[in-house]
């Protein structure tokens, strides 16, 4: 009977140990699992980089081509507007397809540029000056000496011609009159543009200069329901009245191409006449690709 007693007390002290072991064992993996999900949150957190923008110029003047190419450094992937200063609409976005992007400029004014990660924003300011008015403050320092010396050569000629003042009006006064030229008719005058026109006109503008459309690019995306949504009226009289260089705009859209499409020649063409690509005329498009 004595032997009986020990043998199951034995058992139950080893069915106890058995329990605790469980016990810590589970306790020692929640523990590990639990370390692992932080170390996994830490790394994770580590990888989502902080939203960055800079400019390697916050002023630049265009050049004698009236161009300027700005370097803008952000995150990849990060989607990048463009705006005029004191407009809300961009007038370029593009995605960020490495952390440094090259932008184009051909017009002088403010600009904000913007860089957004979902609902993170950060914008930077930029000023673009024209190389003429750095050219005029020059040419005014020159006039101001040449002025100073045409003074001076003024008064000494004085006395000169008061001596002749007299033999001047003598011949003056015996001169027979001259014939009386007939005034040109005034020229007809333009009828003043509406207010959607100027608007159409100025937009019409920034999409040339910022966008190098085409004519028919330009009229399209004035009047297009997800355009502008000018009048027709408004868009035709903003691509008539527009003054734009429609050359200049092909060969600089057959540039972009080449960078991002690598496309052939006889395919470049086609994009660049395509009414469902830029829609150039043909002699735009030759002016391109024989000056890429």
């Amino acid at each position: 009977m004595s032997f009986l007693k020990k043998g199951k007390q034995k058992i139950f002290v080893m069915i106890f140990a058995t329990l605790l072991a469980g016990i810590f064992i589970g306790a020692v993996v929640k523990h590990s699992g639990g370390k692992a999900d932080h170390l996994k949150q830490e790394q994770t957190t580590k990888k989502q980089e902080k939203l960055f923008l800079k400019l390697d110029k916050s002023e630049a003047t265009l050049n004698d081509d009236s161009e300027v190419d700005i370097d803008i450094s952000t995150n990849k992937g990060n989607k990048i507007f463009i705006y005029e200063d004191g407009t809300k609409k961009p007038i370029f976005k593009e995605t960020a397809d490495s952390r440094t992007s090259t932008l184009n400029f051909y017009d002088d004014g403010e600009y904000k540029i913007v860089v957004q990660r979902k609902n993170q924003k950060i914008s930077k300011k930029l000023i673009i000056k024209d190389n003429k008015d750095e050219k005029s403050d020059e040419d005014s320092d020159d006039n101001s000496e040449e002025d100073s010396d045409d003074s001076e050569d003024s008064e000494d000629s004085e006395e000169t011609d008061d001596a002749s003042s007299t033999s001047d009006t003598t011949e003056d006064e015996t001169s027979e009159p001259e014939p009386s030229t007939p005034t040109p008719a005034p020229e007809p005058t333009k009828p003043t543009p509406s207010m959607e026109q100027s608007n159409a006109l100025a937009k019409a503008g920034s999409y040339s200069r910022h966008l190098h459309l085409s004519k028919s690019g330009i009229y399209k995306q004035l009047t297009s329901p997800y355009g502008e949504k000018f009048s027709a009226e408004a868009g035709q009289y903003a691509v008539d009245n527009l003054v734009a260089n429609y050359n200049e705009n092909a060969l600089e859209s057959a540039r972009s191409y080449q960078r991002h499409l690598h496309l052939s020649t006889g395919r470049l063409f086609e994009q660049l006449t395509s009414e469902y690509g830029s829609g150039f005329t043909a002699d735009e498009a030759n002016y391109a690709i024989s000056h890429l």
